[in-house]
């Protein structure tokens, strides 16, 4: 299953639509789930697959996802925080406690939520219901 999922670009697919889900394509109280199984596909396959299939999920520059507006390299700092790409060998982010959440930590699913729901937009009023 691993082998399809990387191969064929079904995980790039997979992201995607999850991301698209966070977006507001689905219920904003179901953000916690979607973020949740992110969460859990990136504990699964490592910051190296997640961050390619994060990369081929969000497309390129100003395609107007999450918004018509959003760049590449805002999307890069997106993977970079969500992923905790800056981070030294302690595990502290070198990007400040007010932009990685007051716990600093990589693999901590609340400031994983926090990052997915704040490039994605957070709730929507009126989305997917």
């Amino acid at each position: 299953f691993h082998v399809v999922l990387c191969e064929r670009g079904a995980g790039v697919a997979l992201v995607r639509a999850m991301l698209e889900c966070a977006n507001g394509l689905m219920p904003p109280g179901l953000v916690t789930d979607v973020s949740a199984a992110l969460y859990a596909a990136w504990m699964a396959v490592g910051d190296g697959r997640m961050a390619e299939w994060l990369h081929g999920a969000l497309g390129g520059d100003r395609d107007g996802f999450p918004r018509d507006s959003t760049t590449k390299e805002q999307k890069e700092d997106f993977i970079g925080l969500l992923l905790f790409l800056h981070a030294d060998a302690n595990g502290h982010g070198d990007l400040g406690p007010s932009r990685l959440g007051k716990t600093g930590e990589k693999h901590d699913l609340r400031r994983f939520k926090r990052c997915l729901k704040a490039f994605c937009g957070g709730k929507k009023s009126g989305s997917g219901q």
